[in-house]
């Protein structure tokens, strides 16, 4: 039933007069850092392009994809590789950041050493968040070993409130880059945390549509 969602909704819009249309999916980080300039490039080669590209957490998206609602999707988080097609975009490195004059119930080392500090994180069923949480868990450690945490539901806000000096977060490097340039964010240098994830570009398994989703992630990625 998907896979016949999957093709009728693409062959549709296939079948609109003049450039197809596009319906995507993109996690709040991709979304916020790497699509406005993709879309950019993409435009300035496609003027006549209609988009329509859906924001939201990893999960949320799967569940996009499932129904049809969106065509592909480009994530961050952790998906079941045997429900899907992918192809790699990028991988980036995941740090910790805090305040440049952020002050410490403990000097850190460690992820361990953080635990005193209040923790801003994602909802649940972000990619973002699933990140740190695999991590913890490999470590037999979790999000609640943390004396304080707040979930936010915004990257923008999340980084507005670290720099303020309201806790400390875990992000992709490339979401904090500007910041990090500008001094407005510091990176935690932690003894037992390196870590990198993929960005990747997602549809459904089986799509007869996969070539020419592959043809678009050239595009988006030219």
């Amino acid at each position: 039933l998907t896979m016949m969602h999957d093709g009728m909704s693409m062959q549709t819009e296939m079948q609109k007069s003049g450039e197809e249309a596009i319906r995507f999916g993109a996690t709040r980080t991709v979304g916020d850092v790497l699509m406005g300039e993709m879309l950019e490039r993409y435009l300035r080669r496609y003027p006549d392009a209609e988009i329509h590209m859906a924001v939201d957490n990893t999960q949320a998206l799967l569940g996009k994809l499932d129904e049809g609602s969106i065509d592909f999707a480009l994530v961050e988080g952790f998906f079941k590789k045997n429900e899907y097609d992918f192809q790699k975009y990028s991988v980036e490195n995941y740090i910790a950041v805090c305040s440049p004059d952020y002050r410490f119930q403990k000097e850190p080392g460690r992820v361990e050493d953080l635990f005193g500090e209040r923790l801003l994180l994602r909802e649940e069923g972000s990619g973002t968040r699933e990140v740190l949480e695999r991590f913890l868990e490999s470590q037999n450690l979790g999000v609640e070993d943390f004396e304080r945490t707040m979930e936010v539901g915004s990257l923008h806000t999340i980084k507005e409130l670290t720099k303020a000096g309201c806790g400390i977060t875990f992000l992709y490097e490339i979401a904090v880059r500007e910041e990090l340039e500008k001094g407005t964010l510091k990176r935690l240098c932690l003894d037992n945390f390196q870590i990198s994830h993929e960005f990747t570009f997602i549809w459904r398994r089986g799509s007869i549509y996969a070539s020419h989703y592959r043809e678009l992630f050239r595009r988006f990625s030219a």
